[in-house]
């Protein structure tokens, strides 16, 4: 009988852990929920920065990446389903890029260089990076991620 008690308790035991280790597993909706979070508080920063104009565009574009590189932080710490991990790396890949190219175009503008600024400021016109993070962003979920904000002062 004490056997059989014991095994019971040791059933309930691993019934008990099971079901905590399942309900603590992240989903695509708790990623999604998580990261419309932040990226509604990074967007919100982003919208009460100034107007854009000739005077604040490069002050404008260091807050950007400032609250970019702090959003990308904070969506790479997310946990991520284990069905979405590659998708949600490659969201990450993606504004990292663009964080990459964002910092070479400030670079070139602190530099004089107007060579490179020219180019840069051609590879980020053309750069369809953004569209494929909205997409995939769209794809997990993220709606709100997936918006274009602008410095709305």
């Amino acid at each position: 009988m004490r056997l059989r008690v014991g095994l019971w308790l040791v059933l309930a035991a691993l019934l008990v852990a099971v079901g905590h280790a399942n309900a603590a597993a992240p989903t695509r909706a708790s990623w999604a929920a998580a990261a419309n979070k932040r990226c509604a508080v990074a967007y919100a920063a982003i919208r009460r920065l100034p107007k854009l104009t000739t005077a604040t565009i490069v002050p404008d574009l260091r807050a950007t990446l400032r609250i970019g590189k702090a959003l990308t932080t904070q969506l790479a710490a997310i946990p991520a389903p284990a069905n979405e991990r590659a998708t949600v790396r490659r969201l990450i890949a993606i504004s990292r890029g663009e964080i990459v190219l964002l910092q070479q175009y400030l670079a070139a503008i602190d530099a004089g260089d107007q060579a490179a600024v020219k180019r840069l400021a051609a590879k980020i016109a053309n750069d369809r990076s953004g569209d494929r993070f909205n997409a995939i962003a769209r794809s997990l979920g993220a709606r709100v991620c997936a918006e274009n904000p602008e410095p709305q002062g």
